[in-house]
């Protein structure tokens, strides 16, 4: 048995190499080509005798990079290709000659062979399964010998019986219908109708053999329309030829598949040479279609990496060392044309010296990509540089070849040796820089660091910092875990950029740092330390802190934010806006416009203000309004901030808007009450002053018209007060002032200035009008009666007019010629009018002005001023918290002069400023003294609204409070409503520096001055002392009440404590009480008292002092009206 197998393989072995024969080509494969199973099974041989032969070269190619550079083996494969397709003739041979030897030979010998064919065929399978298409040659092996052991069988054994003969070919038939192909017969029709096909066409097509053959034009239907000409074209070719066809063509499956198909087949002839029909076999060669497309597409990709390399790269021939093929780039960079560089050798470039040690080093040579070290080349125009080497070895073209990448490296060379002396000063930069810098190990040790690094962690030097901390890990991080965090993403990613962790300082403190850090590495690859950067952030974490508690907080404002695109449209709208604008919150505010949410004049003052502001400055604040879905307007204080483009442009617009409505009707309120009258509804003294003053400057501006001021005084309106009651009075008033009004022009400014003196302002007339005027007043008041309690009330008054500019330009000065006229008309009788001429009634007042002022120079010089204090009481504990310091003048015979005689003339002549300093001074020692005998001392000082602009009193202040190292807070500076607005700059300014040091203050007499509170949230005051003509009748006026209970809730919005002066009964104390006010200062709490009668009395004045029984008795009612008339200031 063993020798019948040897004599098998040595047969097959013979027969295999016969295939390689020109005979077999061209001779047998006409004689057997009609047999397809044995074709196709030979064909597969033949493709694996040549795939193993070329298996060593296909590996190495699929494993190199420049695969498809180098493609001239595939192109050799290709080249035999169509040897392979013709040598199928082989099987047909070995059928026959198979036949032959069943004559002779046992058949045992048969089984032998097969068994040699099909432990070949089985090898093959094996050894190179992957390259095979549909159809595996194993399994076409072993069908090819079983039907040559049926056809054996059939010749030697069954030759004498009919019976046996079918079974034979029963036995064929199966075999045959068991391919993984078609074998088919067609009959010779338009369509090539089949009429024979095997049972391979259901797992090829999905169609069985009948619906092939039983459907007239059916596979020309599942074959793909665009091959089906190509196809029947070839078929008519080689049938009038009358010689075999072979064609590849796409089919659809029945179920929509699309496959590639080889088919093979030739003629069937008659013997008069008709075509009776075709006979062939058809096999799946998909999996072949798309490895020749995909390498293909390798092939070009390749192809275009090689060429399109920014590296110059060449193959050279490993034995010639001549070159093979080479790049764009070596082709510019060495200025040799491609022709020149394939018609030279590697000796060409270079150097003569180097060939040994090049050859020596190609002895090494790797297959993979290996650095091959700094080589000298030549360049076309002489020129020697030294290039970077990168080589492998390949085979190229059949050649053991050598494939190069090289990088000139001459500059990156010099530079070296300038990057060399620059070690000097790298380090010097390493020693300075402001960031920390590290090397540490693994482990967790530093290696080295700079003087920053350990500043930043708080040791005296590196070496310090070093020696210290030795397990960073535990040392350093306040979370332990951020080390083991950094030291993974590193390991990830080879560095870490923007770490942050908390860490420990050598005192113990911690800061927010931020860390640059990588991985040094050595040749092999393992860890030798880290190292990197180290920047202090506590500054930028506690800012981002802030930022995100901001956040926190516009999200939770009731306040509107809104962002719009450039055009208008809103991008975002907070909760706030939805409720503002009155809309549902789930409305889609896309096709809102941010003109929709603004009334007319708002838009336009958009167009004409808010946008040219946005475009030149970002930012635009001040007050619009809103407009809500039932087009209500809202009146809001807005910010609208801009974001540019770097070309100006505007990208987004932000919006945040306050609702102030009630605080708009609060003000509307106040400035109501604040300009008028609340009696008489006409404007008060306050703003007729304002009103006085400002046509006074527009006269000073060039303005030269003659304008009047006018004064009217009622006549013994005390008796009709006394006779009638104060309500008739009041209605006499009022009856007046619609009177007056009913006189004048709407031009013309009608004020009452209090009790029953009015005032008229004509800003522009002439004598002759005055004239008239002053005839109009008189008839009206002479002809005029008014009916008060059901009697019959004729009114008289005394009425005196000043001119301007010819009178004079100063405001008070104008009101003092006024009102000696008027005094001028009372002496006349009733319903006079007399205008203002210079009178010596007036030296004496200007004598007494003068006394005066030489009164407070001498005072001044000679300290004859002295203090006197009174309390502040905090309602919500019932303590003193501090003192209000007050001024008294000394007589020439020792007697109290009271601060209203004497300041009115120091605010005249500009000597308040230097009593001013005077009393803050002696302020501050006060409270210095005071603090040396471990006592707190808070005063209160009132300082003019001149002094505001006083260049010496700031300096002043700020060089005591630093020489007697008091609490800067313990000092209260007061100034009045009228004073802070009248110059609400340098009010500002001045109060700002002095709370940049630590003082506080506080604005007097609020209620019945200029201000609003839109100006006041702009004064960064600490106390509101709410004027005293609010207080004395709070029990009995409900207004008054009122008007104190608004004060103090504005005030509280603003975070402004509240002092109420001139508290004069309990039920006044009860009273503000109960509005909130936070203190109150009056007779009733205590009075005035000198500050050394109080120091003489315990020593210090402390908040015992201030609580006792002195200051607690209560006073009779005439100590209070007298004590008032004592604290005017």
């Amino acid at each position: 048995m063993a020798t019948v197998l040897i004599r098998g393989a040595i047969a097959l072995k013979t027969i295999l190499e016969l295939a390689y024969s020109q005979f077999l080509q061209t001779h047998l494969m006409n004689i057997f080509s009609f047999i397809p199973v044995a074709s196709v099974t030979l064909g597969k041989i033949i493709v694996w005798l040549l795939n193993r032969w070329q298996f060593d070269k296909r590996f190495f190619l699929a494993n190199d990079t420049l695969l498809e550079s180098f493609a001239g083996i595939h192109y050799m494969n290709m080249a035999v290709l169509p040897i392979l397709l013709e040598s199928i003739a082989f099987c047909c041979f070995l059928t026959f000659w198979m036949r032959l030897l069943a004559k002779k030979i046992s058949l045992w010998w048969h089984v032998g062979v097969a068994i040699a064919i099909l432990a070949a065929s089985a090898g093959i399978h094996y050894a190179y399964p992957t390259t095979q298409p549909a159809i595996e040659v194993a399994d076409l092996t072993t069908i090819v010998i079983l039907v040559l052991v049926v056809q054996q069988a059939l010749s030697s054994r069954c030759l004498h019986t009919e019976v046996a003969l079918a079974e034979s070919q029963r036995r064929l038939a199966t075999l045959i219908d068991s391919l993984p192909g078609i074998a088919f017969a067609c009959s010779n029709d338009p369509n090539w109708s089949m009429t024979y096909v095997s049972e391979g066409c259901l797992e090829l097509t999905g169609y069985c053999s009948e619906e092939l053959i039983g459907t007239t034009g059916l596979y020309n239907a599942i074959t793909h329309p665009e091959d089906l000409p190509r196809v029947l074209q070839s078929i008519t070719n080689a049938v009038e030829a009358k010689k075999p066809y072979v064609v590849e063509y796409r089919i659809h499956t029945k179920s929509g598949e699309q496959k590639w198909l080889w088919e093979k087949g030739s003629g069937v002839f008659d013997s008069h040479g008709q075509v009776l029909g075709l006979e062939g076999f058809i096999t799946d060669i998909s999996e072949l279609k798309r490895s020749e497309t995909a390498l293909k597409e390798s092939e070009q990709r390749y192809r275009e990496l090689f060429e399109s390399h920014p590296c110059p790269m060449w193959v050279y021939d490993l034995e010639t060392l001549a070159f093979l093929d080479v790049n764009h780039a070596a082709i510019a960079h060495y200025g040799y044309g491609r022709d020149e560089f394939l018609s030279m050798t590697m000796r060409d470039i270079c150097p003569s010296e180097d060939i040994a040690s090049l050859q020596q080093q190609l002895k090494h040579l790797k297959s993979e990509i290996s650095p091959q070290g700094i080589w000298r080349h030549r360049k076309k125009d002489g020129t020697i540089v030294k290039v970077e080497v990168s080589c492998h070895s390949l085979t190229f073209l059949g050649k053991r070849a050598v494939v190069v990448s090289t990088h000139d490296v001459t500059k990156r060379l010099q530079t070296e040796e300038a990057l060399r002396q620059a070690e000097a000063k790298y380090r010097s930069i390493f020693e300075n820089a402001s960031e920390g810098i590290f090397q540490t190990t693994p482990a967790g040790q530093y290696l080295s660091a700079n003087p920053a690094l350990a500043r930043i962690y708080g040791y005296e030097s590196p070496e310090e910092l070093v020696a210290s901390v030795t397990n960073i890990e535990k040392q350093l991080y306040v979370d332990p875990h951020r080390r083991a965090e950094c030291l993974r993403l590193m390991q990830q990613h080879n560095s870490v950029s923007g770490f942050e962790s908390q860490v420990y300082r050598k005192d113990g403190s911690t800061i927010w740092i931020s860390e640059n850090a990588r991985i040094v590495r050595n040749i092999h690859g393992d860890v030798v330390c880290y190292e990197g950067t180290v920047e202090d952030i506590t500054a930028r974490k506690q800012t981002e802190a802030a930022q995100a508690r901001f956040t926190a907080i516009l999200e939770a404002t009731t306040d509107f934010v809104g962002i719009t695109d450039s055009r208008g449209k809103p991008l975002f709208l907070n909760q706030a806006g939805y409720k503002i604008l009155g809309l549902d919150p789930q409305q889609d505010i896309s096709q809102l416009n941010i003109f929709d949410c603004h009334p007319d004049w708002a838009n336009q003052m958009f167009l004409d203000e808010v946008i040219p502001t946005l475009l030149s400055r970002g930012v635009w604040n001040g007050e619009m309004a809103l407009l809500n879905r039932q087009k209500e307007e809202i009146p809001v204080s807005q910010v609208i901030v801009a974001k540019s483009s770097a070309t100006g442009e505007l990208d987004f617009v932000a919006t945040i808007a306050r609702d102030i409505s009630e605080r708009k009707r609060l003000e509307a309120q106040l400035s109501y009450i604040a300009n008028h009258d609340s009696l008489t509804g006409l404007f008060n003294r306050r703003y007729f002053q304002a009103q006085l003053e400002h046509y006074l400057e527009l006269a000073l501006q060039g303005d030269r018209q003659s304008g009047a001021l006018i004064l009217i005084d009622i006549d013994d309106f005390k008796d009709i007060n006394d006779t009638l009651g104060h309500k008739a009075g009041d209605d006499l008033l009022k009856n007046l002032a619609t009177l007056l009004q009913e006189q004048i022009e709407e031009k013309d400014v009608l004020a009452r200035l209090g009790g029953d003196e009015f005032a008229i302002l004509i800003p522009q007339i002439s004598l002759h009008d005055l004239d008239l005027i002053k005839q109009k007043l008189v008839s009206a008041l002479k002809t005029h009666v008014v009916i008060a309690n059901g009697q019959p009330v004729r009114i008289t008054a005394s009425i005196g007019a000043t001119l301007f500019p010819d009178h004079g330009m100063v405001a008070d000065e104008l009101f003092a010629h006024a009102d000696l006229a008027m005094y001028k008309s009372k002496k006349l009788g009733s319903n006079c009018f007399s205008l203002y001429t210079p009178d010596p009634h007036w030296q004496v007042q200007i004598q007494s002005r003068n006394f005066w002022k030489n009164q407070i120079r001498e005072a001044l010089e000679q300290n004859l001023f002295v203090l006197y204090c009174q309390p502040i009481l905090d309602l919500h504990n019932d303590t003193f918290s501090c003192y209000e310091i007050l001024i008294r003048m000394l007589g020439k015979d020792g007697e109290i002069i009271s601060p209203s005689t004497f300041l009115p003339i120091a605010e005249e002549c500009g000597l308040i400023s230097h009593i001013d300093r005077w009393v803050v001074c002696q302020a501050i020692h006060l409270i210095a003294a005071q603090a040396k005998l471990g006592n707190t001392l808070r005063l209160e000082v009132n300082i003019s609204g001149k002094s505001l602009s006083d260049s010496e009193l700031l300096p002043m202040i700020q060089q005591e409070l630093a020489t007697t190292g008091i609490n800067p807070a313990t000092l209260v500076l007061e100034i009045t409503e009228t004073a802070a607005i009248a110059d609400f700059s340098q009010a500002r300014k001045f109060i700002n520096t002095l709370k940049q040091i630590g003082c506080q203050f506080a604005i007097d007499d609020f209620g019945m001055g200029y201000s609003s509170f839109a100006q006041l949230k702009h004064l960064p005051v600490d106390y509101l002392k709410i004027d005293g003509s609010f207080i004395k009748n709070l029990a009995k006026d409900v207004l008054d009440r009122h008007l104190v209970k608004v004060i103090v809730e504005v005030a509280r919005g603003l975070s402004i404590a509240t002092i109420a002066e001139f508290v004069a009964s309990p039920e006044t104390l009860q009273l503000l009480h109960e509005l909130g006010v936070n203190y109150a200062q009056g007779y009733y709490i205590g009075e005035p008292m000198p500050v050394t009668e109080v120091l003489n009395q315990g020593g210090s004045i402390t908040s015992d002092k201030m609580q006792s029984s002195h200051w607690h008795s209560i006073k009779s009612t005439q100590a209070v009206k007298q004590a008032y008339t004592l604290t005017s200031s």
